[in-house]
């Protein structure tokens, strides 16, 4: 006996991730992304200060940066 094939309303298309599905938003200076973040400290999500790209060991981007309230390192992976 075979299964008839499911079929869904809705079809999830598999590619890259939501967050990396785009380039970061930039500030109207232009300097840095404006790149948000869970502080962990605050409890609430943050736009970083002082946002650096870093790589990770297995080679995939990120954003380092600082909470502007408590000055609490703030980490996003996928974000650079």
């Amino acid at each position: 006996m075979t299964r008839p094939p499911i079929s869904f309303p809705f079809v999830r298309k598999i590619g890259a991730p939501i967050y990396l599905s785009g380039p970061a938003p930039f500030r109207r200076d232009g300097e840095s992304p404006m790149v948000q973040a869970y502080c962990v400290k605050c409890r609430a999500k943050r736009e970083m200060a002082e946002p650096k790209k870093v790589k990770l060991k297995n080679g995939k981007p990120a954003m380092k940066g600082k909470c502007p309230k408590c000055g609490t390192t703030l980490f996003r992976i996928g974000a650079a």
